[in-house]
């Protein structure tokens, strides 16, 4: 069975097509990278990252001391439920 020309060129094209998609996540992905975006658009740095990741392993009774980790989860939960200074959740 011989495909017309017009069937091998639609075909052609949905393969590059595909391929340009796939492409373009990748350096979307790529472009993302270690940033990461909230809904008002303001980036979490990889160091408050890195502090959070830190202070999830605490225990209750380490968190209580960590003067660090209470006021990284402070501005985190601030910036999550997009609260003003005068909205703060008390500890």
């Amino acid at each position: 069975m011989l495909a017309n020309p017009e069937t091998v060129l639609k075909l052609a094209a949905i393969a590059v097509g595909g391929i340009a998609i796939l492409v373009a996540a990748g350096d979307l992905r790529d472009a993302i990278g270690s940033l990461q975006y909230e809904a008002d658009g303001a980036v979490i740095r990889s160091s408050q990252r890195q502090a959070l990741a830190r202070c999830r392993t605490l225990t209750p009774q380490h968190f209580k001391t960590d003067r660090v980790c209470r006021e990284v989860w402070t501005e985190n939960r601030r910036r999550f439920f997009a609260l003003s200074t005068e909205d703060q959740v008390p500890e």
